[in-house]
């Protein structure tokens, strides 16, 4: 029985360390999407004042203005589809490391074991009460 527990404790012990390895997982995705958002939101601050100076050019200076925000706006859509690629991968890792987690907890619960019962044996003849009182 102590040797069932210590088994037992050892199994808990491991699901314990496998959660906060998982733990500590998701807390460094959480940092990371933290600084991607940040990072979008530097990107679009930084090019923010040339979108806002587009409509007040002059009319000479308009279509480079216009060809200039055309391109700050296809190299805005290239970094987000690479920043939601990035974060695709990341939830997809997220997933598999939840995954792995449960596995592993549910590899370490003890499995159920079968225990051999003695049968009780089959009426034979009457009793009466007073054998009943002689066995007590």
């Amino acid at each position: 029985m102590k040797g069932r527990v210590a088994k037992l404790e050892g199994s808990i012990r491991d699901v314990r360390e496998t959660l906060d390895v998982v733990e500590g997982r998701t807390d460094e995705l959480d940092l990371m999407k933290k600084k991607l958002r940040d990072y979008v939101i530097e990107a679009l601050s930084a090019n923010w004042d040339v979108m806002i100076e587009a409509p007040n050019a002059t009319k000479g200076g308009q279509t480079e203005k216009n060809d200039a925000l055309e391109a700050t706006v296809m190299a805005l859509k290239e970094k987000n589809e690479a920043i939601m690629e990035k974060i695709k991968d990341l939830k997809g890792e997220l997933a598999m490391c939840r995954v792995i987690a449960g596995k592993k907890m549910l590899a370490s619960v003890p499995k159920q074991l079968i225990i051999d019962v003695p049968k009780p044996k089959e009426f034979k003849e009457m009793s009466s009460t007073r054998d009943v009182d002689k066995f007590l």
